[in-house]
């Protein structure tokens, strides 16, 4: 992964978060949604047969409230969004499931590092939290 030159994904962009949101109607058409629509994603994901994707770099504390207002994200998954350095793990909540894990990132052995990656899943939507490029 490159593109920042060891900068972290916030500090290319300004501290802002990065999202990208795809919605998967019915009909297996894609939407791409834009940051101002992201205040519809209830309403879409209570939509039947649709499937929500949001992937979020970065996140800020708006994007913590955009997570539990929007999506009903459950306040211990919050809480592990906030205190980052989690342990992999796999809590299952009440329509809910979230899945804490990480990745490597970097090129050689003496560049090699881990990435916390969160993933939340539910009937209706998948949203994956990291930090980082």
């Amino acid at each position: 992964m490159s593109g920042t030159s060891g900068m972290s994904a916030q500090a290319a962009t300004g501290g802002k978060a990065l999202h990208t949101c795809m919605v998967l109607h019915p009909d297996r058409s894609i939407t791409i949604l834009d940051e101002p629509q992201l205040d519809k994603l209830d309403q879409l994901a209570a939509t039947p047969g649709t499937l929500v994707w949001l992937d979020i770099g970065d996140p800020q504390p708006d994007d913590i409230g955009l997570l539990q207002r929007e999506l009903g994200l459950h306040a211990l998954a919050i809480e592990d969004l906030e205190r980052r350095g989690q342990r992999p793990k796999i809590d299952s909540y009440p329509e809910q499931h979230v899945i804490v894990t990480y990745e490597v990132r970097g090129g050689g052995a003496a560049e090699l590092d881990l990435g916390e990656i969160h993933l939340i899943l539910n009937s209706r939507s998948l949203v994956s939290v990291h930090w980082g490029p």
